[in-house]
Parts: structure tokens; sequence; C-alpha cells
């Protein structure tokens, strides 16, 4: 991790909801309203130093650190995608937390449900129930990052907010 001052572009994940198995947020883009882009759909939010293999969040940066974004091939769902990182070793990209907590190659990618994840921060444009996001936004969300990364750096801070609670009808 490195200091969110480190990064030409910073990207935001607060995450507000946590339930049994499903940690619902919201991802924030950096322009000039520094505006939500869209929802987030992550695996359990566990204490420092837990992981359940495929059942994990990745570890919360707070405010003040971020880790890396780039972008890599991936060979399961065939396309370039975002990837997070705080080390990268040829191809390996690794997300080390506290409490020596390893993620390997996180990425950012489209899902609808807890299910999807594997770790990865799933990203859809709604949310059509509690545990539940849909339409994905990976494609216009690579696009943007692909952008940012030919003028700097990108990183990505995740902040574990207070619980709220959203009602639906």
């Amino acid at each position: 991790m490195k200091s969110v001052d480190s990064f030409d572009f910073l990207l935001k994940l607060w995450r507000y909801e946590y339930f049994t198995r499903t940690t619902i947020g919201e991802l924030y883009i950096p322009t000039k309203e520094d505006s939500k882009f869209c929802w987030t759909l992550e695996d359990t939010v566990r204490p420092s130093g837990i992981k359940v293999p495929g059942e994990t969040a990745l570890p919360d940066t707070g405010i003040s650190l971020a880790y890396n974004i780039g972008m890599r091939y991936s060979p399961r769902f065939k396309r370039e995608m975002p990837v997070i990182y705080s080390t990268k070793t040829a191809d390996v990209y690794t997300v080390k937390g506290q409490g020596a907590v390893e993620f390997v190659q996180a990425q950012i990618h489209g899902g609808n449900k807890h299910e999807h994840t594997e770790g990865c921060p799933l990203v859809a444009y709604n949310r059509p129930s509690l545990n539940t996001i849909q339409g994905t936004a990976e494609k216009e969300l690579t696009k943007i990052i692909k952008n940012y990364l030919d003028q700097g750096t990108v990183g990505l801070s995740i902040v574990n907010m207070p619980q709220r609670n959203t009602k639906f009808i």
C-alpha cells in the first residue's frame, strides 16, 4: 500500500453494508464532482489477518493509503481487466493486507452476487435487492482506468464505513 497522495488518480471504494456473505459499497471515480460511479459487491469483510479463500473481501486501506490499479489480461475471462495490487512480480499481482493476508490476481469485474466474487470486487450500475447488483459497469470502468493509466498512476482506497441500512420497496 502507498499513500493516497502518491497517485495521479484515486478511485475510492466505500463499503457501507455488511451481511453474512456479502458486502455492499459504492465506487467513486476522480471527476470534477468526485461522484459515485457504480455499486460494488464483495465477499464478507473479516477481521484483520483472517482470510477464507474465495469468501473474504480485500483488506481495507483506510483513508490515507491505497492499492495500485493496473491492467492485466485474464486467461479465465479472456480479456484485459483492471487488477488491484500492492506488489507485482512478473505477471503475478498480489494484494498484501494487514496480518500477512494475501490475495493473488484480484481483479475488478462484473457479476451479480456473492458467488461471482471469489475475493474480487464486482461492479454494476443497479442494485435490485439487498444482496445483489446488476448491469455490469466493468467495460466502462476498464475504459476509464485505461485512460487514467495513459496519463499517470492509479490507486484504489478501500474504506469500511459505518453500517447503513437500505430499504427496498
